[in-house]
């Protein structure tokens, strides 16, 4: 195995592990993104171009859908709150 290799893998197994601890949902979509264009790396080393390119392509574009989503309602529900927020001051 090339170093970069070896390198790789070793971040992808620590974010694999900070994946699995994580209790914030926008720290764990930063870090399945991270994730997912680390195993497209390990696709682009095997030589299987096409099919790092499309994987990264599609979960990353599937996350970053989440990840928007996921903004829309935080901030919708800051909408709804925000009022109540002036009146303790």
């Amino acid at each position: 195995m090339k170093a970069i290799q070896i390198i790789a893998f070793f971040v992808f197994i620590c974010f694999v592990n900070k994946v699995l601890c994580l209790s914030k949902t926008a720290h764990l979509l930063v870090l399945s993104i991270f994730l997912f264009l680390i195993v497209g790396v390990f696709l682009f080393f095997l030589e299987l171009e096409f099919l790092a390119t499309a994987f990264v392509l599609v979960y990353i574009g599937g996350i970053a859908v989440i990840f928007i989503f996921l903004v829309i309602v935080l901030e919708s529900k800051l909408e709804v709150a925000a009022p109540h927020f002036l009146d303790y001051s």
